[in-house]
């Protein structure tokens, strides 16, 4: 009897494998994952490519600069209509009429023949063509899913380029030593070339700051190696890409990037994200002490005191524009409301030197109102963008604060036409997709008698 109970004895299952958790980098990227229109291909990697590489590049008219990203975001819409992938978005055409009519307005009050100021019409109407573009949204379908992630990757590879020329520029310093190097637009023929006052070649004691080679100024191209790190930080998480954004950022010695980096990391706020940015920083500051200071974090922190010197970048930034608003927001009866007219920013009296953030362009431009009308439509925008809360804050305050871009086709559309105009629908998977594992279909075998059919 006890050799026929052992006989029928279900021996132990063995312990499952362990399952490794995939990685999003191990994806492959399948053909069928690329917008299916080459067309729509060509213009998205177009769009991408001017406006990451090509900021050294515009034709001046009516002494406004207007680079390669303006017609090609125009040449998307068209395919994208083209091939019936756009709709209008109501909300956004109604939040972009109510800040357009404030345009006219205020250049309508502040004419010469009303307020005897010469606002710009050109600022005006480069205004109304630079925002136009922001009334269309994609159309809900699954199509969109596959671009949305091929569209990623092709930005964060075009980041990549732009960190390995900064990092190559930098070093290529202390062998070349010709203007060109750290100053790329003097390669450019005239016609084509950028115009503007730029601190293209910025000395950090004995060396230049790395401005990334295509971009005009280290601030612009630290910003764009910020966003490269939270992008894969958010998406990919590939090492040696996160490493070399990193490493480009440090060589940028810019506090535009630091600035971004820190709202991206910080938001939403949490303990344990604090907690983690401390033991971080703390391991990279004694590391880098330990080595040297390899990464000039001196001449960085001391960079913060800044913001109470007159004169200095940061002060220009952010203190000089609250004074010169303080000393004329109310010189008219409809200044406070409407704004100086178009344009008018420099043309008014104020601190000897400051920058012309996008807060304070509108504010002083087209008035309070305006100021609210067109935060309101890049907040509804900025609303529609699949991706973490993080990423759509450093857009958003890229765009407000750290430059003059209310003008500057290329972050806005950087903002909306690469990654805010996919619709909502985007669900979570379509940013981290896993594989799916069918479900199984083999029983559990029976571990004692009494489930044991063959007792019966």
């Amino acid at each position: 009897m006890a050799e026929i109970l052992g006989s029928l004895t279900v021996p132990a299952a063995p312990p499952p494998a362990k399952r490794r958790k995939p990685r999003l980098e191990t994806v492959p990227l399948a053909a069928e994952e690329a917008p299916e229109s080459r067309g729509l291909r060509v213009a998205f990697v177009a769009l991408v490519v001017a406006l990451v590489l090509s900021d050294r590049f515009a034709i001046t008219i009516s002494s406004l600069p207007l680079g390669a990203s303006l017609p090609l975001t125009y040449l998307l819409i068209t395919v994208l209509l083209t091939n019936h992938r756009l709709a209008i978005d109501p909300a956004a055409v109604l939040f972009y009429v109510v800040a357009t009519t404030i345009a006219v307005l205020s250049f309508v009050l502040n004419t010469n023949a009303f307020g005897g100021s010469p606002a710009s019409i050109a600022s005006m109407g480069l205004l109304l063509v630079i925002y136009l573009p922001l009334i269309f949204t994609l159309k809900s379908e699954p199509a969109n899913l596959p671009q949305w992630r091929w569209m990623m990757r092709v930005l964060s590879n075009t980041l990549l380029v732009s960190a390995a020329a900064g990092i190559l520029q930098f070093y290529a310093q202390f062998i070349i030593h010709d203007p060109w190097l750290f100053n790329a637009s003097l390669l450019i023929p005239e016609p084509i070339r950028g115009q503007g006052l730029y601190n293209s070649a910025i000395p950090m004691g004995s060396f230049f700051k790395s401005n990334g080679f295509f971009t005009r100024e280290p601030s612009g191209f630290s910003y764009l190696m910020a966003f490269g790190l939270l992008l894969e930080l958010s998406l990919f998480k590939r090492p040696r890409r996160m490493v070399c954004f990193v490493f480009a950022l440090a060589l940028s010695y810019s506090g535009t990037g630091i600035l971004i980096l820190a709202i991206g990391l910080l938001l939403p706020l949490r303990v344990k994200t604090m907690l983690t940015l401390m033991i971080g920083g703390a391991v990279v500051i004694i590391g880098n002490a330990a080595a040297g200071d390899p990464l000039n974090l001196g001449m960085t922190y001391a960079r913060v005191g800044e913001f109470s010197t007159r004169g200095s970048s940061a002060y220009i930034r952010y203190v000089a524009p609250m004074l010169m608003i303080d000393m004329n927001i109310d010189v008219t009866p409809w200044s406070m409301w409407v704004g100086h007219g178009p344009g008018m920013i420099f043309k008014l009296p104020g601190p000897t030197e400051f920058h012309d953030p996008t807060w304070a362009k509108l504010v002083v431009e087209y008035g309070m109102l305006g100021f609210m009308s067109f935060v309101g439509l890049m907040l509804y925008k900025l609303s529609s963008f699949p991706a973490p809360f993080q990423i759509r804050a450093v857009l958003f305050a890229s765009w407000l604060v750290t430059g003059g871009q209310l003008l500057a086709p290329e972050n806005v559309y950087f903002m909306f036409l690469v990654m805010g105009l996919w619709p909502r629908q985007i669900p979570e998977i379509a940013r981290f997709p896993r594989p799916v594992e069918p479900p199984s279909t083999t029983k559990p075998m029976p571990n004692n008698l009494e489930q044991n059919p063959h007792t019966a």
